[in-house]
């Protein structure tokens, strides 16, 4: 038990994937290649040297360590709420979310495409007035397999385990997104991204992640776009301490060039159709003149230009009703979908928060102005 390792360890019964923060607020991170980072093997509490391995002892950097921060894929954080003094076998579990309040992340490097503010492998995460600074990306994640039917809050689509609420992005020399399209759905909630000048001409506010298909699920934004085109920017406590920024910022008309660029996409056969369902939404068009709801999205033609690169964008309710009821997200909670439809033990799927009967009508229960 002592090692970590076996059902009766310390390690095994509190239960690590499974426990959200307490609490997590004022935290900072600069000048790293990850700033939040939920992912790796971890076995233990110990990043020293890994002893005892074959070829001699190691420190903590690469794939080949019990304890180890480089490598993706081989943990997900699932937070839950349950009865930490039952034994494991008697214990039930509810998914709830992890809260990371004013959080700081500034110049965070380019290392093997991996520098990124945020990478989430579930982690159901609300960052509440996060800053965003100088990041080489912002923001991607992976769905769990506890995440499809849950909503990190009632407001956010179930699946969409990233959360911004209140935050501001401010891109620069060692931009290249702030979000990336992806498994796992980012919903923005009133907040605000600058481009100042110094920023590489390379940056787009959203891109896919090379070699990403389409089946995952969009970015979703609310309330969100460039600073100083929603009434009240000038007097938030969250954003007008950057105003000076603005200033020099790349100008944005009635489009915004640099939303989206899609060069990197898989775009497999030619018939496949899964690229349909990589984009980014926008209830009230990014903050723009019309606020009308906009959808910017990949398109092998890319016509819209003056939304990208290799982009289609659509415009009005009924016209991204009708898109998106075609090309539903990857991760839902539905009978026909099969990862990670699951709200809580003892809670049948049709009584979870997220769940839709149809695939078509996901956006109904899911997306302003269409849900109730």
């Amino acid at each position: 038990p002592a090692t970590g390792f076996g059902p009766d360890s310390w390690w095994t019964n509190q239960e690590q994937a499974r426990t959200p923060v307490r609490l997590f607020k004022g935290n900072v991170v600069s000048r790293a290649q990850r700033a939040f980072f939920i992912d790796s093997r971890v076995y233990g509490s110990d990043d020293g040297p890994i002893e005892g391995l074959p070829g001699g002892d190691i420190p903590c950097f690469g794939d080949g360590c019990p304890t180890c921060a480089g490598a993706e894929g081989s943990f997900v954080w699932s937070p839950m709420t349950f009865d930490r003094m039952a034994p494991l076998k008697d214990r039930k579990y509810m998914p709830t979310n992890n809260v990371f309040e004013d959080v700081y992340a500034a110049h965070i490097m380019n290392k093997f495409e991996e520098g990124r503010g945020l990478w989430a492998a579930g982690g159901s995460v609300l960052i509440k007035g996060g800053v965003f600074l100088n990041n080489y990306i912002v923001a991607a994640g992976v769905s769990d397999q506890s995440g499809a039917c849950f909503k990190v809050t009632k407001d956010s689509p179930a699946a969409f385990t990233i959360v911004f609420q209140d935050s501001l992005f401010i891109s620069g020399p060692l931009s290249k997104e702030f979000f990336t399209v992806y498994d796992s759905g980012i919903h923005v909630v009133n907040s605000r991204w600058v481009v100042p000048t110094g920023t590489t001409d390379k940056f787009s506010i959203a891109k896919p992640k090379p070699a990403f298909g389409g089946n995952g699920n969009p970015v979703y934004m609310e309330k969100t776009g460039p600073l100083t085109k929603f009434d009240g920017d000038s007097d938030n406590e969250h954003f007008k301490w950057a105003l000076p920024l603005a200033q020099g910022a790349t100008s944005v008309g009635s489009t915004i060039t640099q939303l989206a660029d899609f060069t990197d996409f898989a775009w497999g056969g030619a018939n496949s159709q899964n690229w349909r369902g990589a984009y980014i939404y926008s209830t009230d068009g990014f903050g723009l003149e019309n606020k009308q709801p906009m959808l910017v999205a990949a398109d092998r033609a890319g016509p819209a230009k003056d939304w990208g690169t290799l982009a289609i964008s659509v415009s009005g309710a009924d016209s991204i009703a009708k898109y998106i009821r075609a090309y539903p997200p990857e991760f839902l909670c539905s009978d026909s979908r099969r990862y990670g439809i699951w709200c809580g033990d003892g809670i049948e799927l049709v009584h979870c928060p997220g769940y839709v009967k149809t695939l078509s009508d996901w956006y109904k229960v899911s997306l302003a102005p269409w849900k109730a």
